[in-house]
């Protein structure tokens, strides 16, 4: 099923297309494919990641580290940081936790 604005691999059918256009259009409906998954909700096994990033964090090893250890890239230990960061200021501006969580997109404790 199609979303809204998303682009096919072609507008030809498979038949009046060559090889390399096939094999194109083929790799581009697997990187949709994937970057859908990736997208999707995330899985238990996502917040066993993410609570590892907190910690590594929290005992302050460095960004790039932590992304070579848990196989991620550093843009997103770098978003975590700043998510913890949020976090954390807006505990010492005496917010409540579900309001923090709400603010940040984060799921209620």
């Amino acid at each position: 099923m199609k979303k809204k604005g998303e682009n096919t691999a072609s507008i030809f059918p498979p038949r009046d297309m060559s090889a390399r256009e096939i094999k194109q259009a083929a790799e581009k409906i697997i990187k949709n494919e994937i970057k859908a998954r990736q997208n999707s909700k995330q899985s238990p096994l996502d917040l066993n990641l993410t609570a590892k990033k907190i910690i590594m964090l929290r005992l302050g090893i460095p960004v790039d580290r932590i992304a070579k250890r848990l196989h991620i890239s550093q843009k997103t230990v770098v978003e975590s940081s700043e998510t913890v960061q949020s976090v954390q200021h807006d505990l010492t501006n005496n917010m409540s936790v579900p309001e923090s969580a709400k603010k940040n997109g984060l799921p209620e404790p």
